[in-house]
């Protein structure tokens, strides 16, 4: 099932229409049709604008057949066998660096291409965030902040301050994300 059937089908079993989701999540109705319909990529802060509104985490638009294999360990991840979290956004890569479940936080290794971001608009959400920049430049804006990233850089806010993120560089930007609680 594709994220938009998917999307559909939360929003349907939950109940609500196009309208009261839209309501909710001050996204347009008929942009939410065209999500649902497959018809758009939605960066990640209408993704979390929808989940919030559907009370439900990213992973739930997701089929997880179509992801990388689960790695056999709780303890251990190879870099091979790191979990896609796949989302709409084709210029952010990120994979899951942890395989225990139920887990407080949620490690990510975290790709942007040059001129790639996490979407135009602020998202916010319960929680805190850590990152740490390994290759190339991030721009990051955290609440009326800004702030530009360079190898080894790392920066920790509370995830209620409106933040996104933008690769300014002129290579693949590399970060190691922690988000807690886990919102995959």
């Amino acid at each position: 099932m594709k994220m938009g059937e998917r999307l559909r089908a939360i929003r349907t079993a939950k109940g609500l229409t196009l309208r009261e989701v839209s309501q909710l999540s001050g996204l347009s109705l008929s942009y939410i049709a065209q999500i649902e319909r497959d018809e758009v990529n939605p960066s990640i802060s209408s993704l979390r604008k929808l989940t919030d509104s559907l009370g439900i985490k990213l992973s739930a638009l997701f089929d997880e057949t179509e992801e990388e294999p689960t790695p056999r360990s709780e303890v251990l991840v190879r870099s091979h066998e790191r979990k896609a979290l796949v989302s709409g956004n084709r210029s952010v890569r990120q994979y899951l660096l942890a395989a225990m479940e139920p887990r407080a936080m949620e490690p990510m290794w975290t790709e942007v291409e040059v001129g790639g971001s996490s979407g135009d608009e602020l998202y916010s959400h319960e929680g805190e965030e850590f990152g740490i920049l390994l290759k190339g430049a991030l721009r990051v804006t955290v609440g009326q902040d800004v702030y530009v990233l360079g190898p080894g850089d790392s920066m920790y806010f509370k995830s209620t301050e409106p933040h996104r993120f933008e690769n300014v560089g002129g290579e693949t930007a590399v970060m190691v994300w922690v988000v807690c609680p886990p919102s995959w």
